[in-house]
């Protein structure tokens, strides 16, 4: 016998309703087959169950378990959703022939009730009647959306600012590619006033902090002064937030219909902020991201003149082949083999204390030459590293040699052969110092320490990737 036929004829042998040749072969088939006996020891335990709970009052219950499967009633039970909904509605029909009938009855009167209401609704409220569309039109005419004043495709989502027409209210929305709005900010929530932009304007979304997330300045006079007020802004993921500046509100210059300025900034983590004091003088004002704190911090006033963009520039001047070089960096050479180039006066390290200067040395002509940077000695100002970014070009990195820890300082591209100079990074901060640049590709990797007390002990090491092409557009990250 088959397991097959043996589990079809399972139920049957257990209420002994089987010939008795089917019968003999069952129970000769259990014998050689486990898999079928277990089948049918469980089966058997449960119709015991059954019997067992069944019997009340010695009231033995006859019923096999085939026969009240059979008895089931299949349109209430069964799992077929069109015999479940024809028996619900067979049940209920009552409840819903009297719903049937009232919303025949609404559907018949209310267009008369509807006019009824609306021509004393528009008389009451100075409204023509035949202007209204619907109940909800007046509810929302203060919510039409009215000018849209900025608009800026950031990431994944469009940042849209927009005034609405008869509240005044200004809003700072981002819209995702279905126009479903999935961020919504009252910026009079934000200012504490009322907002009042003239015109259109440009939203200028810049990573400022080489987070890789974008920040915006939105600014507003303020009611009381008149002065500018800017709110630093970033978008993440599908949300804004205020940039924690300890101080939130940042009091600044305005140029007329500019109401999101770019800042001036390095593009990795500061911020030049022009401040008005008490007597209405304007001050620069340096703002260091804090990339463990992740708030930016006030660290000092701009001395006059002082400048992110003020650049250091490198002179060519021959010098006679056999001069001796002392203290200086091993040669470097360029990929190409003709162009070698050092530090000299900085030690094998570019570490030592003093001003240094670089050192070219053509291997075709063995000529060599220094490029100095002019008033270095006033200054205090001295390379003390450099990396080759091309067979002509050099990075060169330039520290203040003022202090027993030289920080602050620039990296420059410095053409060898004629000493042409471009800034390539300014630190504004005196809290770090840069310790080495290199080039992969079109990227650049700078490694910056970053001291956390005033007395330099402790620090943690930043790296810093930059496209050459837009130096401005850093990516740091933390490395200790």
């Amino acid at each position: 016998m088959r397991c097959s036929v043996f589990i079809k004829n399972l139920n049957s042998f257990i209420e002994d309703g089987l010939p008795y040749d089917l019968h003999d072969s069952m129970k000769k088939h259990m014998e050689s087959c486990s898999d079928c006996r277990n089948k049918y020891e469980t089966e058997e335990f449960i119709n015991n169950n059954l019997r067992q709970a069944f019997s009340i009052d010695e009231i033995d219950f006859k019923s096999s378990r085939v026969e009240i499967i059979k008895n089931i009633d299949k349109k209430r039970y069964g799992k077929s959703p069109i015999k479940k909904l024809r028996y619900h509605m067979e049940k209920y029909k009552s409840v819903y022939g009297i719903c049937t009938a009232a919303v025949i009855f609404f559907i018949l009167v209310m267009p008369s009730v509807w006019g009824s209401l609306r021509s004393n609704l528009g008389d009451s409220l100075g409204i023509n009647k035949y202007s209204i569309g619907s109940f909800n039109a007046i509810k929302n005419v203060d919510k039409k959306p009215g000018k849209i004043l900025a608009k800026e495709i950031i990431g994944d989502y469009t940042l849209v600012i927009k005034k609405y027409t008869n509240s005044g209210e200004v809003v700072m929305q981002l819209v995702d590619n279905k126009d479903n709005v999935v961020y919504n900010d009252n910026l009079q929530k934000d200012f504490g006033q009322k907002i009042n932009f003239d015109n259109e304007f440009t939203i200028h979304a810049i990573d400022y902090n080489g987070d890789g997330k974008l920040e915006f300045a939105i600014g507003q006079p303020n009611s009381d002064t008149g002065l500018f007020r800017y709110i630093l802004y970033t978008v993440d993921k599908n949300k804004i937030e205020i940039v924690n500046f300890n101080v939130i509100m940042l009091v600044g210059e305005h140029i007329k219909g500019e109401y999101s300025p770019v800042l001036e900034s390095n593009g990795y983590n500061s911020l030049v902020m022009t401040l008005y004091n008490d007597e209405n003088r304007a001050i620069k004002m340096l703002y260091i991201w804090d990339r463990k704190e992740k708030q930016y911090r006030f660290e000092r006033d701009l001395a006059v003149g002082e400048d992110s963009n003020n650049v250091t520039t490198f002179i060519k001047n021959m010098l006679p082949n056999n001069i001796s070089i002392k203290e200086a960096t091993p040669w470097l050479a360029a990929e190409n083999n003709k162009y070698f180039a050092c530090i000299e006066g900085k030690g094998p390290e570019g570490r030592k204390d003093g001003i240094g200067k670089v050192y070219i040395r053509d291997s075709d002509s063995s000529s060599m030459w220094s490029l100095d940077i002019p008033g270095k000695e006033k200054e205090q100002l001295s390379p003390t590293y450099i990396h080759w970014l091309d067979n002509e070009r050099l990075y060169v990195i330039v520290e203040n040699d003022k202090s027993s820890v030289p920080t602050g300082g620039a990296v420059y591209i410095v053409n060898v052969e004629d000493g042409k100079t471009t800034l390539f990074y300014k630190s504004m901060s005196t809290q770090e110092q840069i310790l080495s640049i290199t080039q992969n590709g079109y990227a650049s990797e700078m490694i910056i320490k970053v001291f956390e007390d005033a007395n330099f002990n402790k620090f943690h090491l930043e790296r810093v990737t930059s496209s050459l092409s837009n130096p401005s557009a850093s990516k740091a990250e933390l490395i200790n």
